[in-house]
């Protein structure tokens, strides 16, 4: 949000640790590194991403798609949606030896070729014996929507050395993430430092932008971004992300 009126800004003292906030800090889960490590250790194959120019999918490939059901005619339910039948990221090699009723969606994939982004609808009669009750006799029509597809290639073995690189890999990501996380609850704390220090002139814009009828949060949000703008313009830096790190290094944080 902005204004066409110079708004007034008054500047608290915001460096060599004149803000002084505490916050929260996110450190990576050791846990979490070992698990997506043993995950990726013990993969035998890996998808690799099909682009088509003639048929699509076929037997061998993996596709993924989402999936959705509904009763099918003559039910008394018909045309409504079948509760747990709805699956936005559902993963399906395409082979004869698929469990019902994954077989009748290979069928349906691999007689149309369909490709990425194509959709299909066709029922699915669910047998007498089928182990859900309320299913046994019942006919729904499924929808499904091929996402992406992919072929399976194998992995060499791993090796020791491929565990120690593997998991720098992971643990360096766990600690961006972590970094990020950090970083985003100082940014909120001195947020709050700033605006409690600070004064800013937003009389003229309440009265005459629409956007400040959403209330004292709104005001807020406008009165930090103009803090934000002076100091960026003191300071000689461009953007909002330049100037919060520029105010985490100066600020003295506490973490928590």
């Amino acid at each position: 949000p902005g204004s066409s009126a110079k708004v007034d800004v008054k500047l608290c003292e915001y460096k060599g640790g004149a803000l002084c906030v505490r916050a929260d800090k996110s450190v990576a889960d050791e846990a979490a590194v070992d698990a997506e490590l043993e995950e990726e250790m013990a993969k035998e194959f890996e998808l690799v991403r099909v682009n088509f120019t003639g048929s699509g999918a076929a037997m061998g490939h993996t596709v993924k798609l989402e999936m959705s059901a509904t009763f099918g005619p003559g039910h008394q339910h018909a045309g409504q949606p079948v509760p747990g039948m709805t699956v936005d990221d559902l993963s399906v090699d395409l082979k004869t030896s698929n469990p019902f009723p994954l077989n009748h969606f290979v069928q349906a994939i691999v007689e149309a070729g369909m490709g990425q982004m194509e959709s299909k609808t066709f029922p699915v009669a669910f047998p007498d014996d089928y182990q859900s009750e309320r299913l046994r006799g019942v006919t729904c029509l499924f929808t499904i929507m091929i996402k992406e597809i992919a072929e399976k290639r194998p992995l060499p073995a791993r090796t020791e050395a491929d565990r120690a690189t593997l998991r720098e890999e992971i643990a360096a990501r766990h600690d961006e993430q972590a970094r990020r996380a950090s970083a985003k609850r100082a940014d909120l704390a001195i947020r709050n430092a700033l605006l409690d220090g600070c004064e800013v002139d937003t009389q003229k814009t309440v009265e005459s932008v629409a956007w400040a009828k959403f209330g004292e949060e709104s005001i807020r949000d406008y009165a930090y971004s103009m803090i934000l703008e002076e100091i960026g313009g003191r300071e000689g830096l461009a953007t909002q992300d330049d100037i919060k790190r520029f105010l985490r290094e100066e600020a003295s944080i506490t973490w928590a």
